[in-house]
């Protein structure tokens, strides 16, 4: 019952610190806090019939008084949980202009290693989607000798397409060419690249807007790439072309994954992907294919 009183005593001492505790009713000695950013001690000793603090010193708390004792200092953020305070400078701006004063999560900022993979990152996207356009042209073999096919490129220029197939594509399908020039396409999917690689961040959140405006322009691209054709196909090619969409390249399996409902590519679960705070275990590597939908292997051909 003793042990048990004593216990309470103490306790009693831990709450009533910033009162001061060397009185006739608490004799106690240590630590309390008085105020909220001073930890102070008390030596309490008997003197003149009454207890008071025979020595005292104190320390002034940069994070503030606690059970007496000064507070530790937090505990800083890891690298993939907070973002960078500065702005992106040189040599980002050089690989993406687009990034000038973004700020990115800490982990990425100033990192040789991420910024190397996204300068081929961004040189590999633009040959991506122009590799992706000869997917989205077929020749339809059964109409190729009942038809005007002068200037049309060989039956398997999109079997393989090497540089000397994008140039006979360029060649073929001038409205095809100059829709995607008009619309400023190899510059959006710099743009695109950029921001999907290198993700915005705010308050120690990934910021999706402006990557998926970026996302959606080549959304333009593709569907102008797909009218042009299909006017081709009308006006030259009497009806040898088949025209596909983008969902049309790719499988059913990825369709339910990768689209939305109503049949596009879904922006903001591309955005998200780099994203730290995405996935529990931080942000995927540039490596990762830029729409994840497709594997573009056929790329290593236009180098």
């Amino acid at each position: 019952m003793k042990l048990l009183l004593v216990f309470v005593a103490i306790a009693s001492v831990s709450v009533v610190v910033d009162a001061g505790f060397c009185s006739d009713t608490a004799k106690f000695s240590g630590y309390y806090c008085d105020g909220a950013q001073t930890s102070k001690y008390c030596s309490c000793k008997y003197k003149k019939k009454k207890y008071k603090c025979d020595k005292s010193f104190e320390r002034r708390c940069s994070y503030g008084c606690k059970s007496g004792s000064c507070a530790l200092p937090p505990t800083p953020k890891a690298a993939d949980k907070t973002c960078s305070k500065t702005k992106v400078g040189d040599p980002y701006n050089v690989v993406c202009p687009v990034l000038k004063n973004y700020t990115l999560w800490k982990n990425y900022a100033g990192s040789k290693a991420l910024l190397t993979e996204l300068d081929f990152q961004t040189k590999d996207d633009i040959k991506w989607w122009k590799a992706l356009r000869l997917r989205m042209i077929e020749i339809d073999s059964d109409k190729l000798n009942k038809t005007n096919t002068t200037g049309m490129p060989s039956t398997e220029f999109c079997d393989v397409p090497n540089a000397t197939c994008v140039d006979e594509f360029l060649g073929a399908f001038t409205d095809v060419k100059d829709s995607w020039v008009s619309k400023k396409c190899d510059e959006a999917s710099l743009d695109y690249t950029c921001r999907w690689g290198f993700p915005e961040c705010k308050s120690d959140k990934g910021v999706l807007s402006a990557c998926e405006k970026s996302c959606k322009k080549m959304d333009v691209c593709l569907a102008s790439a797909v009218a042009a054709c299909e006017k081709a196909n009308t006006d030259t090619f009497q009806g040898v072309l088949i025209c596909k969409k983008y969902a049309d390249t790719i499988t059913p399996e990825e369709k339910k994954k990768y689209l939305t409902t109503d049949g596009k590519r879904n922006c903001a679960k591309f955005c998200k992907q780099n994203q730290n705070d995405f996935e529990p275990n931080g942000a995927s590597t540039l490596r990762s294919s830029l729409l994840l939908a497709v594997v573009p292997a056929f790329v290593a051909y236009l180098l």
